[in-house]
């Protein structure tokens, strides 16, 4: 009898122990993922996502971020974050981390709703598409491919891209550089470059490549937004 009241007495040990554990442990983070339309380092970002629309991510100082290079508005992040969430307009949430991987690769080939992509290092990467791009035509020489940062340990290395944006480029000779643009002479057409940044130092007559989504205006002068610059020759 005494080993069964001390067998006993064990168990409720246990379960009262497994008890304060799950009751003290921290509730399980939830995920949502977008577009950052808006971005405010330390104090807050907007962000279109599918499941909600448009909502406020809160920051702050503290809030750890995970990113490959600075997050601009177009980039794709992740958002973990508690689970609550406002009933206000714009609804907010307060990030506990946020996430932000992309590869750029040339396209090797389109096949059933996957690129495969060969990156600058000579990395080939098996990318699975966004749904809205499962069975759209993908033609670009290139693309920059958003992730969570996980990727497999397979040969090749594969991704699940939250987003993709297509890489097209263009070169032209500089002729004027303004604030936030630049117009350049792309054979004989006047074309103006939207920019957040310009190469260090960058001068009218320089030669330049555009890196874009493929992307133009039918105004006069037409307009592409730059992904990326870089200074061919000067």
């Amino acid at each position: 009898r005494n080993g069964g009241f001390e067998f006993m007495k064990l168990i409720a040990i246990l379960i009262s122990a497994l008890l304060a554990l799950g009751a003290s442990a921290e509730p399980a983070l939830e995920t949502i993922s977008g577009t950052v339309t808006e971005y405010v380092e330390s104090e807050y970002m907007m962000l279109d996502t599918a499941e909600h629309g448009e909502i406020q991510v809160n920051l702050s100082a503290e809030t750890p971020m995970e990113a490959d290079g600075a997050i601009q508005t177009g980039d794709y992040v992740y958002v973990a974050f508690d689970g609550t969430m406002t009933m206000s307009l714009p609804a907010q949430i307060g990030a506990k981390n946020v996430t932000m991987h992309k590869l750029k690769g040339d396209i090797v080939e389109v096949k059933d709703g996957d690129a495969l992509i060969r990156t600058s290092d000579g990395t080939e990467v098996l990318v699975h598409l966004p749904d809205d791009w499962a069975n759209a035509e993908l033609d670009a020489p290139q693309l920059i491919a958003y992730y969570n940062g996980a990727i497999t340990m397979s040969l090749p290395g594969q991704i699940s891209a939250g987003k993709i944006v297509p890489c097209y480029t263009l070169n032209g000779v500089v002729d004027e550089i303004g604030d936030g643009f630049l117009t350049i002479d792309s054979d004989g057409q006047k074309i103006q470059v939207n920019a957040d940044s310009t190469p260090e130092n960058l001068k009218v007559d320089d030669v330049i490549c555009v890196t874009y989504d493929g992307i133009m205006t039918r105004s006069i002068p037409a307009q592409i937004t730059a992904i990326e610059i870089t200074l061919v020759s000067r």
